[in-house]
Formats: C-alpha cells, structure tokens, sequence
C-alpha cells in the first residue's frame, strides 16, 4: 500500500512538475506583447495597492468578480509591473488544476466501476473501494493530468492574465471535495470528514469570486446531488445532510458578494448583458443559439475558436487522436448516464460549454475553459473503455501467430496509449510555442505595437514632450508598461487635428500606421526633424514611425491669423479657409489654430456656424454648422499645454437651399452641459471669419 501510495505522490509531482514548465517557460515573452485586458487587470491591482481599498466587487464594466485581482497584488509587488507578475498568477492556477485534476480522476474511476446500483457511503465497500485504488485509475489519473497539462487549450490560458484560468480549477477540486465530502471512506473521523464537508463549500463559495461563467457549475452541483439522492433512497437522508453542510458553508463564503449583488442587482448581470445573444442579436436570439450550438458542437474536433488571443485560429480542442477517444468517450457517457460517474459529466460538460452557445463569437474557448476538464474525463474514459476490454480478452492462442500475440498483449496497448499522448503533447506544444508566436494576426490581438511604443516612450528624456497619433495614451497596455505617469505623453488623432509642440522644445511624434497623413506633414511642415526609428509588425508591414522635431517651429500656419482669447484661457490665433467659394449643399473647409493661454480645468466645445441672410426654415442666420470637442473629442481642451498649437479640420456642410452671397463663419467655445460660451475681452461670445462665397447651379 505504502509502495504504491509512494508511487502515485511521485506520479503527482512529475505530471505537475510538468505542468509547471510548460506555463512558466518564457512566460515575460510568450505570448508575446501585453493584451488590453491583461494590462486592466494588473492596473486595478496597483490601484488597489495604492489606495489601500479592499472591495468585495471591482466595478468593472466588463466583470469585477476581485480573486485575480488580489492575487495580481502579491505578484506584482513581488515583481512589479512587468507581463511576467500579471501572467504568474494565472500559470499558477493553471498549474494546480493539475493534481487537482489526479485526484478528481483517480476518485471518480473509482466510483465509475462501482456496482450499478450507485453509491453506497453508509457501507463499508466504497470507502474500502476509494482507498484500494486500482492501477488502472492511477493510471487515468495521469493520463487525464497529463493531458490537460499539455492540452492548448488550457496552456494558452494559463498563460494569460485572464480570470476564466480559475473554472477548471475550481470545478476539479470542487466536485473532488464534493465526492469525498458525499462518500467519506470507512474509518474517517467526525473531524476529518467535518474538515473535507468545510472544504467542499469552501471552494465552491471562493469560486463565486472569480469569473461569470462559474455560476453555470451550481446547478450542477446540486443536480447531481439531487440525481444521488434520488438513485440512493435509503441513503438519501446521509447525502442530504451532508451537501447541505457544504451548501451552508459555500452560502456563507458568498455572502458578502451575494450581498453586493443584491443591492447593486446590474453588476450581477453586466458581462451577460453585453455579450449575450439576446443582447447582440435580440431579433435571431433562436437562431444564433442553434448556430451556436452547431459551432461549439464541433469545437472539439473540426473547427476550434477563431480568436489568436484564444487559441491558434480555428484549430480544434483535441487532434485527431484525443477526439476519438473524446467521441467514444462521450458515446459510453451517453450510454451509461443512469451511473451518477458519467451522469456528472455529462452534465459538466453541457454546463460549461453554454456559456459560449449562449453568447456572441462562438465558439469562445475562454468562456468555455470549464469544459476542458470533464471533455479531458471524456476522452480517458474513451481509452479506459478500449485498455479494459484488452485486458479482458483471453491471450491469442500460440497457433495464432506472433503478430496476433503482440496485439492481444494489454502492454502494447499502454505503449501505444502513452505513444498517443506524447504525440498529443508534441502538437500542442509545437502550436502554442513554435506557430503561435510567427502568426502575424498574434501581433494585434496581443497588442504587441502598444507594447513597443511604451518601451519606446521609456527610453526617450524623461522631460521631453512625446506625441501619439491616432492611438490614445489611455490605453491599458501603454499605461501598464510605462510603469509610471509621464504628463508630457499625449495622444491625439492626426487624422483630424495637428498638435504643435512648443516651438523652444525639441520633441518626439509616434505615427501609428493607421495615422495616413501625419507622417507626410511632418516631413512637409518640419523638413529639418528626422525618422529616428520604425518598427515593423509581423507582416512585415510598417506599425510605427518615430519622428524627432526640433526646437524650432515649423511651417504649418493660419493664412489669416487673428488674437481672439476666450475667457482667459484658450486662444484661437489664427485660421484658415481653404475653399472661400463653394456651392450650395457642399462643405466649407477650415482650419482653426488654437493654443492655450493657461491650463484648461474644463472641456469645452468648439462651435463653427456658417451666418448668412433669415434663414425661412429655421427663422434664424444660421445655414451650416460644425459642432465638436476639439480634434473630434481626440484632444481635449483639459489636455491642451501651454504653448502647443493645436491645428483642427473643420468642414461646414452649407444648406442646400442656401442662396447665393456671401456668409460669414462664427466661432467660439461653450461647455457642453449647459451651453454656457466662453466669451472674449470685449464680452463677444464669438469671432466672426470669412467672408466665404456661396454660389449656386
């Protein structure tokens, strides 16, 4: 007993061991770049480390369930705001699913060879049962460890900052506590099974703290409870008594966020309500679910997530070898479902799978990860079912041949099992290690360019002015790397405005491929500045340009320049039209050049209104208007410094029943809630420009 206790402990730590490598192997690099939400989960940590504040609920606008927050604190100060302290602690909690995942097999093959009449807790037989494990069930356990160790499915998430790593975890350990807590062995103390009933509530009240999709496991829990109950009449009172110990406790663990939920009722149902079907496509709700189920159906085998931050684009779950054993694994669950064993995951697997038939995008392996460890179950049991009838078969006669003999021989078999495995193995780590990192799509859906630009902006002078176009500064990945705050980094979009920095200071642009026409102003505008730097994605194609300005102004100026301060604060010094005659029902283009005379507290509006004569339909002299925040909202006035020049695109679309003459263009700035305008010295709400000539066919 001792011998074979030794040998599983060493089976455990080996396959864990493993699992360990694989999700710690390169982990600041692979995958490569920062993503979106990895970057917001690691800033809520730091923000949670600065303030002190400790929320039972985030208040997130995606899911504020706090788990993997609180445990991002720890890592990140440990080994401060890094890609490595926001992944680790997702690779650890993928990599305790692992002996959580021995344990749970080795269990429930137990319980699976057990008579059909069910369990039996109150007798001797089950407890004897549990702790003479065959070999057989150790070898599934490690089996099914070491497939989901390997399985890219769950290494990909392990990998990443994401809390969806904690439903594998959880469902595991929770329905191995939840076994041992229904069917204690023969001898088990009052005390030892009070401390497994305690435990079993406690993992399944913590797991509320971790991600939305976890809540499809409850109704599973309690049916299968239910399912016991009822298959087990005499025992049912045992069973009852002890789930509800485990109910009490998980109740009592969920309280405080219970309590959350019930006096802010729509935290509960935020994530749902943005990516359900009902909510994305409420005319074909019927139909997307229908599509959906198709999709997920054949996720496991034919045509996987498409997403290169989930998975490498369409490849399956299993290969080919794990899904056979997936598919007829599946086909003796659905045989065998009156066995409690199979019933679970059967139920486990539709349970965890719905949260991607039901919502936008499917088939969506992060929504989904709850299903790799019973659709893992499945495929061992598939095997399992193939080694067992082998070795039940009597040994070939000699006469049979030599050919005959080796197949009948189980050992072949288990050789030929382990061989699958490995292969298994090598595949999925080649995808994820050698393929996914020269996928070019992997570059922006781990937002690796963002990545560069902050490790960019981190090796430029502390106190020189840096700009970004088209991309904002506000984005989690750019703040996260930076480690820091840099006041003089800003973003504007230069598809739509120009920001000039002082002209006294030299300065550095950062043009984002999407940005088609900063670069050539630059160049135009600032001949004398110089590229000092690109970088490419991997297509091959060109991400970004680094462009250095020097101290000194450029070219691009008003052709009318003008003084008009309003309210003290911003300047509107100059302008230009760049078509003075235009035609009825087209558009006046105009530039207008701003610059802040002191810091702006508040957002103002920018308004250009084309004046002619009574306008009939409006009984007013208004025949065209533009309306914006500056830079179309890209660079607000709260953003403005002083001595920048911000340069904005207007274009006026004139009435089309304007009449031909001439229109001026008036201009000011008002706040948005209230209206309230700025006004200038001479009390003037407004400039006047122009005159503009409007002519007709």
């Amino acid at each position: 007993m001792k011998v074979s206790l030794y040998r599983d402990m060493l089976l455990l730590l080996a396959v864990t061991g493993l699992a360990l490598l694989v999700r710690l192997y390169q982990l600041d690099a692979l995958p490569p770049g920062l993503h979106h939400d990895e970057a917001l989960n690691g800033l809520n940590a730091q923000l949670l480390l600065r303030t002190g504040e400790r929320p039972i609920y985030l208040g997130s606008k995606f899911n504020g369930e706090p788990l993997l927050e609180y445990s991002l604190m720890l890592s990140e100060t440990l080994f401060g705001m890094t890609p490595f302290a926001v992944r680790l602690p997702s690779a650890l909690y993928g990599a305790l699913t692992i002996p959580a995942m021995f344990l749970l097999t080795r269990t429930l093959f137990q319980l699976s060879r057990w008579p059909a009449d069910g369990l039996r807790p109150s007798g001797p037989a089950l407890g004897t049962a549990l702790d003479r494990l065959p070999s057989s069930a150790t070898r599934n356990a490690l089996a099914a460890s070491f497939i989901l160790s390997t399985l890219y499915w769950h290494i990909n998430a392990s990998r990443e900052g994401y809390k969806p790593v904690f439903l594998p975890l959880f469902g595991a350990l929770g329905f191995w506590l939840l076994l041992r807590s229904l069917a204690p062995a023969p001898g088990t103390t009052p005390r030892a099974r009070f401390i497994t009933q305690l435990a079993a509530g406690v993992v399944l009240g913590l797991a509320f703290y971790t991600y939305p999709s976890i809540r499809f496991l409850y109704p599973v829990v309690a049916l299968f409870c239910l399912f016991v109950m009822l298959r087990e009449r005499v025992n049912a009172g045992t069973y009852f008594r002890r789930a509800l110990m485990s109910a009490a406790v998980a109740l009592l663990v969920f309280a405080p966020l219970g309590s959350y939920f019930l006096q802010h009722p729509a935290a509960f149902f935020t994530r749902s309500d943005q990516v359900s079907v009902w909510a994305t496509r409420p005319d074909h709700a019927v139909e997307a679910v229908a599509e959906n189920t198709l999709k997920v159906a054949g996720m496991f085998f034919v045509a996987g997530d498409t997403n290169p931050r989930q998975n490498l684009p369409g490849r399956p779950a299993f290969d080919g070898l794990l899904a056979a054993g997936f598919v007829l694994g599946l086909a003796l669950a659905l045989w065998r479902w009156k066995q409690p064993v199979y019933f679970l995951l059967l139920l486990w697997l539709f349970a965890m799978v719905l949260p991607s038939i039901v919502t936008e995008a499917a088939p969506n392996f992060l929504r989904s990860l709850g299903a790799t460890v019973p659709a893992v179950l499945l495929v061992v049991v598939g095997y399992d079912f193939i080694l067992e009838k082998v070795a039940a078969r009597p040994p070939p006669a000699l006469e049979g041949g030599r050919f005959l003999k080796v197949l009948g021989d189980v050992r072949v078999w288990h050789v030929g099992f382990g061989a699958v495995l490995l292969w298994s193995a090598a595949l999925s780590l080649n995808a994820y290690f050698n393929e996914l990192p020269r996928d070019p799509r992997a570059w922006f859906a781990f937002d690796i360019g963002l990545v560069k630009i902050a490790d960019i902006v981190r090796q430029l002078p502390p106190d020189e002015p840096v700009y970004l176009t088209p991309i904002s500064t506000d984005q989690a990945t750019i703040q996260f790397m930076l480690g820091a705050p840099r006041p003089d980094f800003k973003s504007f979009d230069g598809r739509r405005c120009v920001v000039m920095p002082p002209p006294a200071r030299t300065a550095t642009m950062l043009v984002v491929s999407e940005d088609y026409r900063m670069l050539d102003l630059l160049q135009t505008h600032w001949p004398q500045g110089r590229i000092t730097g690109q970088v490419a994605d991997f297509a091959g194609k060109n991400y970004l340009t680094v462009y250095q300005l020097p101290a000194q102004p450029g070219t691009l100026v008003p052709r009318s320049p003008l003084q008009g301060v309003f309210g003290g604060q911003a300047a509107l010094v100059g302008y230009t039209v760049l078509a003075d005659r235009v035609e009825s029902g087209q558009g006046v283009p105009l530039v207008l050049f701003w610059r802040a005379q002191q810091t702006i507290q508040k957002e103002y509006t920018v308004f250009t209104h084309l004046l002619g004569g009574d306008n009939p339909r409006t009984h007013t002299a208004l025949w065209g208007q533009h309306d914006s925040p500056p830079c179309s909202g890209g660079y607000p006035t709260t953003r403005w410094g002083i001595g920048e020049t911000m340069a904005e695109d207007f274009l006026i679309v004139v009435d089309k029943d304007a009449p031909a003459g001439l229109y001026q263009i008036e201009v000011g700035l008002y706040e948005l809630d209230g209206g309230a305008r700025l006004t200038l010295p001479n009390g003037a709400d407004h400039l006047l420009l122009g005159p503009v000539e409007i002519f007709r066919k």
